[in-house]
């Protein structure tokens, strides 16, 4: 196994992380969250671009050397930490004409009558997600991104939120397709100031749900 010493920016990057697991995704500030449901749209035709399983990365903590893995946390290397993780989602996310980048991995998890779908990035420089909630076919949408400057949202005021669906009735095991567009400005303090961001998120993913 290889040892590394984290420099002090990965290390708040993973302490970051971590934190922000365990915010997916039911303890968001209610100012990141869409304060009312919205009905998802069904189109049992709903076709999206082809999820290539040829594109993957391994977790954002690994690294593969000529000699071998290494986890930059400092632990050591297992099997779940070698799996290929196939990119399922082309959702961007755009701050305008020219800023644009992708949030690669989506996941559902079914649990009772509630549908949780994390749509998400997690790498060493960016932590984001967008979440959305379904109960009885109407969802609600929540934000959150974690900054390395130390600025904090302070509320997301969201404009658009559509969402359809390749079905209605979830179940565990089932291949999930969706489309999203979501727009909304989030509003930062940084530095005691107060800045103002509009964003769209939007995309189609191909997830197995959980």
């Amino acid at each position: 196994m290889i040892i590394s010493i984290l420099k002090p920016n990965f290390l708040f990057l993973s302490i970051a992380f971590l934190a922000f697991q365990f915010l997916i995704p039911t303890a968001f500030a209610q100012s990141n969250c869409t304060k009312t449901t919205t009905p998802i749209k069904i189109n049992s035709l709903l076709e999206t671009n082809a999820i290539d399983s040829s594109v993957w990365r391994y977790p954002w903590y690994v690294v593969k050397h000529s000699n071998g893995f290494e986890n930059t946390l400092g632990e050591g290397i297992s099997e779940k930490d070698t799996a290929h993780i196939i990119l399922n989602s082309n959702c961007t996310v755009s701050l305008g004409k020219d800023r644009m980048y992708l949030l690669p991995f989506a996941k559902a998890i079914l649990r009772n009558d509630t549908l949780k779908i994390s749509i998400f990035d997690e790498s060493a420089s960016n932590f984001e997600s967008l979440e959305i909630q379904i109960v009885n076919n109407e969802f609600s949408v929540c934000y959150n991104k974690a900054y390395m400057t130390g600025a904090e949202i302070k509320s997301i005021d969201f404009s658009k939120t559509e969402f359809t669906t390749n079905q209605a009735n979830f179940q565990k095991g089932d291949l999930l397709k969706g489309y999203i567009k979501m727009v909304f400005v989030k509003k930062l303090v940084e530095s005691s100031k107060v800045v103002s961001l509009r964003k769209q998120v939007s995309g189609d993913f191909e997830v197995r749900i959980e």
